[in-house]
């Protein structure tokens, strides 16, 4: 297990995962056939936010490698699209929160049938929180999802923004 270098303050992390040159080998095969995959060559959408077609490819072909049981997105997008369809077919749990409850209403109108029933959409506002010196945004409910969280494999970080 690969461990980072110790900050002054805090002790170093073991990073939570493979770092040998077997995954290496493997991530950058899913990458090479991900980038020339037709997903890949799909038009972005009008979003500048979200997340380009290659980079979408990318995480399906990713999931398609690693199989998870279940998937824990935080902050729903184009990727939502991308786990809830991959999710649907595979029977994977799928859960996805997000602080803008209009941006799940949108999301759940527009993802198809099928792959809207793979996911679980759960509205956890944002919070401001503070350690140490540092004053960030966090989802506000984590606790109450523990047993959810703790139950997934495949993890995909992409909010709050702060």
């Amino acid at each position: 297990m690969r461990v980072l270098a110790a900050h002054p303050l805090r002790p170093p992390a073991a990073m939570p995962f493979r770092s040998d040159a077997a995954f290496s080998d493997a991530m950058a095969s899913v990458y090479a056939h991900s980038r020339d995959s037709a997903r890949a060559k799909l038009a972005p959408t009008d979003n500048p936010y979200a997340l380009r077609p290659d980079t979408l490819a990318f995480l399906f072909d990713l999931l398609e490698n690693l199989e998870p049981s279940g998937i824990v997105e935080f902050g729903c997008g184009e990727s939502t699209r991308v786990f809830a369809s991959w999710a649907a077919g595979r029977k994977a749990s799928f859960v996805s929160l997000e602080n803008d409850p209009a941006w799940i209403a949108r999301l759940e109108q527009t993802i198809e049938k099928g792959a809207r029933d793979s996911v679980s959409f759960v509205h956890a506002p944002l919070r401001m929180r503070r350690f140490g010196t540092r004053t960030f945004f966090t989802y506000d409910g984590l606790e109450e999802l523990t047993t959810t969280i703790s139950q997934a494999t495949f993890f995909f970080l992409d909010g709050p923004h702060s």
